[in-house]
C-alpha cells in the first residue's frame, strides 16, 4: 500500500497565506454587494412610503398631513404623521425602518422611525401670510419632481436626532436641512462611504443623490427648489 504524503508545515502556511489573501480581496467585494442590497431595500422602503403618501393626499382633498395630524389605530394608539400612513396606506411597519439604520428596532410602538419628512412640508402654515407659505395643498408645489419629501434621518451620534414611531405632536419626525459637509467625516449619507443618500421626491420617484447636493439649500436655485415647497 502506497503511503499518503502529508503536508509539510511550510506548505500549510503557504495555503493559509493564500486563503488570507483571497479573503482580503473578496471582503471589499462582498461589502459592496451587501451595501448595494441595502441601498435597493432602502429605496424600496421610500417608494412604498411615497405611494402611500400620494394615495393619502388623494383621499384627503389633495392635502398632505401636517405635524399635528393624528388618528388612533384599532388598539387605541395615537399615530401622528407620517406614522398614520401605517393605518391603511403602508401597513407594514418595517417599511419605516431603513436597512442602514443600525439602531435596534421593535415591532410595537415606540419603535425606530428611520425616515424624516421635509420640515418645510410638514411644519406648514395654517394661515399663509406670504406667497411662499405652504398650506399643505399638493397642487401648489412649485417643483414636485425636485422637492425632497422624505429621506433617511439617521444620525446615531446625536441623541437628539433619534426618532421614534409613532411620534407625538410636540416632536414630529421631521427632516431639516443638514449642515453642508466640508469633508468626508461630515457626511451622514447612507452609502458610498456615506457620501450618497436615497431621497423620496414629492412626485413619488426615488433617487440617490450626493450628500453634498442634499445638504445645499441656499447657494443655487436647484438647492432651494429641493427644500422649499413653493419657490418663485
Amino acid at each position: 500500500m502506497k503511503k499518503l504524503a502529508a503536508f509539510t508545515l511550510i506548505e500549510l502556511l503557504v495555503v493559509i497565506a493564500i486563503i488570507a489573501i483571497l479573503a482580503g480581496l473578496l471582503l471589499p467585494v462582498l461589502q459592496k454587494a451587501l451595501e448595494r442590497g441595502r441601498a435597493v431595500a432602502d429605496g424600496n422602503n421610500l417608494h412604498q412610503i411615497g405611494v402611500g403618501t400620494l394615495i393619502y393626499i388623494n383621499d384627503n382633498n389633495g392635502t398632505i398631513y401636517s405635524s399635528t395630524t393624528s388618528q388612533q389605530d384599532p388598539s387605541g394608539t395615537t399615530l401622528y404623521a407620517p406614522g398614520l400612513l401605517q393605518l391603511q396606506y403602508v401597513p407594514n411597519r418595517q417599511v419605516f425602518h431603513s436597512p442602514f439604520d443600525t439602531r435596534a428596532d421593535k415591532t410595537t410602538p415606540p419603535a425606530i422611525m428611520s425616515y424624516g419628512v421635509n420640515a418645510n412640508i410638514i411644519n406648514r402654515s395654517a394661515t399663509p401670510s406670504s406667497p411662499t407659505d405652504f398650506d399643505g395643498n399638493w397642487a401648489k408645489l412649485s417643483s414636485p419632481s425636485q422637492l425632497i419629501l422624505m429621506a433617511p434621518n439617521i444620525d446615531t451620534s446625536n441623541a437628539n436626532a433619534v426618532t421614534f414611531f409613532p411620534k407625538d405632536a410636540s416632536t414630529p419626525t421631521v427632516l431639516t436641512v443638514p449642515t453642508p459637509a466640508t469633508n468626508r467625516a461630515d457626511y451622514r449619507g447612507t452609502h458610498n462611504n456615506r457620501s450618497f443618500i436615497d431621497v423620496l421626491y414629492a412626485d413619488g420617484h426615488v433617487m440617490p443623490i450626493s450628500y453634498k447636493d442634499f445638504s445645499d439649500s441656499t447657494s443655487i436655485d436647484e438647492g432651494k427648489r429641493r427644500w422649499q415647497p413653493i419657490y418663485p
